[in-house]
């Protein structure tokens, strides 16, 4: 089991930045029909990444290390993903929520086999 201490202010701190994050996304999108569903996606997304980097400790720091580092590649990999889509004139919703599906599992897969890891 992982000994996991929330860290409260750096949480809200997180829930913020991806609000703006989510925010910018709005703003520069230039299709104006998916531009609130591609806001809102990046907003759970980068939260929930980012909560992974600033939002908790753990006892172990072996663990807390490969959790943080996995964490900044993949708020990395969506920024960018989410900026690519906001640029974009049309693009295949569908696609992008299975894209976003796939690599948000992805995260939650490896953390979890991080966190269960006997070592």
């Amino acid at each position: 089991m992982m000994n996991m201490k929330i860290k409260v202010i750096p949480t809200i701190i997180v829930l913020l930045l991806s609000a703006l994050l989510g925010y910018a996304v709005y703003s520069f999108a230039n299709n104006e029909q998916q531009r609130c569903l591609l806001a809102i996606i990046t907003s759970v997304v980068l939260f929930a990444t980012m909560f992974g980097i600033f939002g908790f400790s753990l006892k172990n720091p072996r663990r807390a290390a490969n959790i943080h580092t996995l964490s900044i590649v993949f708020s990395i990999l969506f920024v960018i993903v989410f900026f690519i889509y906001s640029c974009l004139k049309q693009y295949n919703v569908p696609l992008l929520i299975i894209l976003t599906g796939i690599l948000f599992l992805i995260w939650i897969l490896i953390v979890y086999g991080i966190g269960k890891a006997k070592q």
